[in-house]
């Protein structure tokens, strides 16, 4: 097993991750908002665990949700565990989540599953358009409660990319995943008013 690198540096600007170098960046601008630590570690080991290929970048957009998801589930698994200084003057892992949720730009997502609609290829040219991502994200979270073992199925995303349609990428994941995590991706699909299969 290789190592895998995690630095905090405030040179990059926003968290990164590398995965063919076996290091993430972060951002985290010192250690007393763990909150923000753990959001942003998530959400680059989730990127790290997909190990998307730089070529095919189309949904794209939808790793960024999807690790949007991890960040906030994440939050909520910290807030469980009674992992916490209490000298820290950060807000605790909860209250991150649920003021950073607040954030969001609600958009029509039913339009999603129109192929080249303004909605889909603005999510396409603007993959890390957060307000538009976590508002996804608010909508997927329920559904990677209720089937954790969806995260497992996560890697499989990373040769779907260069599928230029929406419900077509949809189909591709649902035939890859185990069948124990089909209907979780009938259900997750279900919020885009999407008709995929059901075997």
């Amino acid at each position: 097993n290789k190592k895998l690198y995690i630095v905090d540096a405030g040179i990059v600007g926003a968290p990164v991750a590398f995965p063919n170098n076996n290091i993430i960046f972060l951002s985290t601008e010192g250690s007393e908002l763990y909150a923000r630590n753990v959001y942003q570690v998530a959400h680059e080991l989730c990127h790290f665990y997909i190990n998307s290929s730089q070529k095919q970048r189309t949904m794209f957009w939808f790793e960024e949700v999807i690790c949007e998801v991890a960040s906030h589930y994440f939050l909520e698994e910290y807030s469980k565990q009674n992992i916490w200084d209490e000298n820290s003057k950060s807000i605790s892992y909860l209250q991150y989540s649920e003021v950073t949720l607040l954030k969001v730009e609600v958009f029509n997502h039913k339009r999603l599953a129109k192929y080249q609609s303004d909605e889909i290829n603005h999510l396409i040219q603007n993959p890390t358009d957060r307000p538009k991502n976590r508002y996804l994200a608010t909508l997927l979270l329920p559904v990677f409660k209720e089937f954790p073992s969806l995260f497992a199925e996560l890697p499989k995303l990373a040769n779907l990319y260069g599928i230029p349609d929406f419900e077509l990428f949809l189909n591709a994941w649902q035939d890859a995943v185990a069948d124990k995590n089909k209907s979780a991706i009938q259900k997750a699909v279900s919020y885009t008013h999407l008709t995929l299969p059901t075997n």
